[in-house]
């Protein structure tokens, strides 16, 4: 009976510890999800970068008018876009954009 129930235990801890190595992540895998974030990561980067190049281009190909009011137009929606307006000069412009 002895053996057998030795046997029995040694059985039980080999099935634990296999259960224990077969559901850790492996190095690998974890590797291969660092190395694919840091390539979206990567990829998203140079999409920002042509994009502004694009945006250039596009900048320069207009005529100095143009630009001038583009200009204009990119200072007036910073100062909107980040707060820098009450929100009562916003509501008078509103009702004033109404009554036209």
């Amino acid at each position: 009976m002895g053996v057998l129930r030795l046997h029995i235990l040694v059985l039980f801890i080999l099935l634990m510890l296999m259960f224990l190595v077969s559901c850790g992540t492996s190095r690998p895998v974890a590797m291969d999800q660092r190395r694919v974030e840091r390539d979206m990561e990567q990829r998203y980067r140079e999409s920002e970068i042509l994009l502004e190049q694009a945006r250039q281009r596009h900048y320069e190909m207009q005529t100095p008018e143009t630009q001038k009011r583009m200009d204009e137009t990119r200072r007036k929606s910073d100062v909107w876009n980040r707060g820098g307006v009450p929100f009562y000069v916003k509501w008078y412009w509103a009702v004033i954009s109404l009554l036209r």
